[in-house]
């Protein structure tokens, strides 16, 4: 136990630090990781996270390249992959939901914060274990939109290493009149 204020410790003084160096080449590369809030639209989707009430947690990761052609336009192609895994004993509703945004920030002032909406192209794998049924299904590939808000250390001209904090919505239609949105938070960093 006494490694975790450690490695919390090394953590913050590496993201600290870096924010002190930041600077964006004309092609750069990010990845990081994101937490969720996930509103599903399948009532089958609902009734079997209803069921379980144990553990339940949303982690992701996502990666991307940047194309910065200009000092206030970027433009990104990536990946999202966000892991909603629920828990009651025996039972669970886990669901894996994968997308590819392409899209523009822009940055309406010098400093780092930037707006940006993506098209999305995504789909969705569902696993559940409840009562002793399994059922393992996936959505149809749907076209939705991000719209997302960030602070990007990097873009401010000193080193090219460094965070991007941010917050995005995902609106992501999955067939059969089902839409999923999505509201998450995430840190990347910049290479």
């Amino acid at each position: 136990m006494k490694k975790r204020p450690a490695f919390i410790f090394a953590f913050l003084l590496l993201f600290l630090s870096s924010t002190l160096y930041a600077k964006e080449a004309l092609i750069s590369f990010n990845a990081g990781l994101q937490s969720a809030f996930i509103f599903y639209d399948s009532e089958e989707i609902k009734n079997y996270n209803k069921e379980l009430n144990g553990s339940h947690f949303i982690l992701g990761a996502d990666a991307g390249i940047n194309l910065n052609a200009f000092e206030e336009l970027s433009f990104s192609i990536g990946s999202d992959f966000l892991c909603d895994l629920l828990k009651d004993g025996s039972d669970y509703s886990n669901h894996l939901l994968l997308d590819f945004p392409f899209g523009i920030k822009i940055y309406p002032a010098k400093n780092g914060f930037a707006f940006g909406i993506s098209y999305v192209l995504g789909i969705c794998y569902n696993f559940t274990f409840t009562e002793g049924n399994y059922i393992a299904d996936q959505t149809s590939w749907g076209n939705g939109f991000k719209l997302l808000a960030e602070y990007n250390f990097a873009h401010s001209g000193k080193s090219k290493y460094l965070p991007s904090l941010g917050a995005y919505y995902k609106c992501m239609p999955r067939g059969n009149y089902n839409t999923d949105n999505i509201i998450a938070a995430y840190i990347n960093f910049n290479f």
